[in-house]
């Protein structure tokens, strides 16, 4: 139980300080993307995600990219392109070797069609 406690408290503390460093640090796109894909991985794998579709009454509560857009003040049209965007630069990272996000975005909406 103590075990549990501690994880519990490393992981609200890593929380908190990927919070900060996305919120409040100026960072390159990439590293940014990834903090906030990390940021998101953490809040569904503590909550749970939730999926499309009716509520279901009295069940607990569930994670979406609404929660972390509001938590991280970012559109949930952006945030969701940045995740998408994230996992197509591990992939193919020499694609947006020298771009801006704003370039990447581009090519990455280009790609994708």
């Amino acid at each position: 139980m103590v075990e549990t406690m501690s994880v519990i408290a490393a992981q609200q503390e890593r929380l908190r300080d990927l919070r900060e460093l996305i919120l409040h640090e100026n960072h390159p796109w990439q590293e940014r993307l990834l903090l906030i894909e990390e940021y998101h991985d953490i809040r569904v794998k503590e909550n749970g995600s939730r999926k499309v579709g009716r509520p279901i009454k009295n069940a607990a509560p569930l994670w979406s990219l609404r929660d972390t857009a509001r938590e991280l003040k970012i559109g949930v049209g952006p945030l969701s392109e940045y995740l998408r965007l994230i996992r197509d630069w591990k992939l193919h990272n020499e694609e947006y070797e020298s771009c801006t996000l704003r370039t990447a975005v581009i090519k990455f909406r280009t790609k994708s069609k």
